[in-house]
């Protein structure tokens, strides 16, 4: 629940409790083979950041299994476009090498539409328009974003042990990590 005034957090930590109960999260945990029973929820509140991108960083490449690749995905404005599977379309998709920070694209991104504030600080849909997006348009834009990344997945990795699944956005020209997980499916 993003961008939550203060009177709205009660009923903001209510909507998260509940979403442990939503059809999309039952099937996944009857997925995982975890019980319901053995389900819980947490609500985190914090400030809100208002993001030029937000991305998912995986610190081991999925798709090919190589622990020296960070494999990212990067959206336009607001995270909730990756995390909630509600809008059609593809991020950009870049692996990252964690020692040279060579970086690689594979897909640019084409959601029609991405997650914003705007001046008041409400949330609204915006149409991207590609062309003026950096990552877009400029590969040494791509090149250093991914090596920065690489960097953040490798300290991140290096920190808490193992392969993570991290959430995080770039505002300007800083990063802000959101979470980190360890990274399922590796076994």
């Amino acid at each position: 629940v993003l961008n939550v005034a203060p009177a709205e957090v009660a009923s903001a930590i209510r909507t998260v409790w509940a979403s442990l109960w939503t059809r999309r999260a039952a099937l996944s945990r009857r997925q995982a083979g975890i019980p319901h029973q053995r389900a819980h929820m947490a609500a985190l509140i914090q400030e809100m950041v208002v993001p030029d991108l937000s991305f998912v960083l995986h610190t081991v490449n999925p798709l090919h299994r190589r622990p020296q690749e960070v494999y990212a995905e990067i959206v336009v404005g607001l995270g909730e476009t990756l995390a909630s599977a509600a809008t059609h379309g593809s991020p950009y998709r870049l692996v990252c090498d964690k020692r040279s920070g060579a970086t690689t694209t594979l897909a640019f991104g084409n959601f029609s539409q991405a997650l914003q504030t705007d001046a008041g600080g409400a949330l609204r849909r915006r149409t991207v328009n590609y062309s003026r997006v950096d990552l877009s348009r400029d590969a040494g834009s791509r090149d250093q974003l991914g090596r920065r990344l690489a960097a953040v997945g490798r300290f991140v990795e290096e920190a808490l042990g193992g392969p993570q699944d991290i959430e995080g956005m770039a505002a300007g020209d800083r990063i802000w990590l959101v979470q980190a997980r360890p990274q399922p499916g590796l076994a």
